[in-house]
């Protein structure tokens, strides 16, 4: 609906998306089993600060932005840095729905959420809201009605989904069926048809979508490992296969990845390594940031439509380090 209003605003401060992404994070570059055979590899050298650093993927073409291990080494709460909202409500290098991170024995199905730009037509969880936002006057407006709908019949979707498959769920064992992602709930969504403060609505729509991409990536998880499960009599044997693209995928680094054979062998799930090359290998790199080459470079774009819009509606933002306006 045209308008001749624009609602699009914040009233306090928010940090720019790319806010924090050319930080050095901690890197932990353990690797914890051994690899099953493969035939090709993708990578990518990163020099930084005199060390080169190598990302490369035995199953996967993508370029991932490397965030780091998470510090406080939890559940991965989003937004990560609550006290540094972001003019387009993602959280930031750990937002688990926009890069793969260290793989966790606790939700071992985030890395199947499937990536910005692969989803499916009727995947309304990926809805941009500030597309969806109508304005009503200068300071205010709503979500439409039927975006609202389509959200709550998307999760009561997924949740018909996820109660049909309990029992597969139950035989991985291993905590799948307990730790199993719960929010949101239909009240939580049918409640953001009464925010009109588009601020309100882009953090609660954001965490409602959070969690309905989680909710498929448990259904995916499950659903694939009842169709490929683990071949213990015959993994001597097994190889590498190609990955399904569309995911976001998971660090193998770390953590002992209970599934990480798995992963790569069966599952068709990208897996990502980083290895230190030091600083006498004789390797060229070929980027000097983590940033580079990755989705996450689109955020420091000039003409970012989140960012651009909080400043042209008199947005203040926190950070300049990139695209500044």
């Amino acid at each position: 609906m045209l308008s001749a209003y624009d609602s699009r605003k914040f009233s306090t401060s928010r940090v720019r998306s790319a806010h924090g992404y050319e930080e050095d994070p901690v890197i932990d570059d353990g690797l914890t089993f051994r690899l099953p055979r493969f035939d090709e590899h993708h990578s990518r050298i990163i020099e930084r600060r005199g060390v080169k650093w190598m990302i490369w993927s035995p199953n996967s073409r993508q370029d991932p932005f490397y965030p780091g291990a998470y510090i406080h080494q939890q559940s991965l709460p989003l937004p990560a840095e609550k006290e540094q909202l972001r003019t387009d409500g993602h959280g930031g290098r750990w937002d688990y729905t926009r890069s793969p991170q260290h793989y966790s024995n606790v939700r071992p199905w985030l890395g199947f959420i499937v990536r910005p730009g692969f989803q499916e037509p009727f995947d309304v969880e990926y809805d941009e809201v500030i597309s969806v936002w109508e304005s009503m006057s200068p300071e205010g407006g709503k979500i439409p009605l039927d975006a609202c709908q389509a959200l709550v019949e998307r999760n009561d979707l997924l949740e018909g989904q996820i109660s049909s498959i309990l029992s597969d769920a139950a035989r991985i064992g291993g905590g799948i069926v307990s730790h199993r992602p719960r929010y949101p709930d239909s009240a939580s969504l049918a409640g953001l048809a009464n925010i009109d403060r588009y601020e309100k609505l882009l953090d609660r729509m954001t965490e409602c979508q959070w969690g309905i991409k989680e909710k498929a990536a448990w259904v995916a998880f499950v659903r694939t490992w009842t169709l490929n499960p683990p071949n213990v009599e015959y993994r001597s044997q097994e190889r590498v296969i190609r990955t399904e693209e569309r995911f976001v995928g998971t660090w193998l680094n770390g953590e002992h990845p209970q599934f990480g054979w798995w992963f790569l062998t069966r599952a068709a799930m990208p897996c990502f390594i980083i290895n230190c090359l030091g600083n006498r290998v004789p390797a060229t790199a070929q980027c000097s940031t983590f940033t580079e080459r990755t989705p996450i470079a689109s955020l420091q774009s000039l003409y970012y439509e989140y960012d651009r819009v909080a400043i042209a509606n008199g947005g203040r933002t926190t950070s300049r380090e990139v695209g500044h306006l």
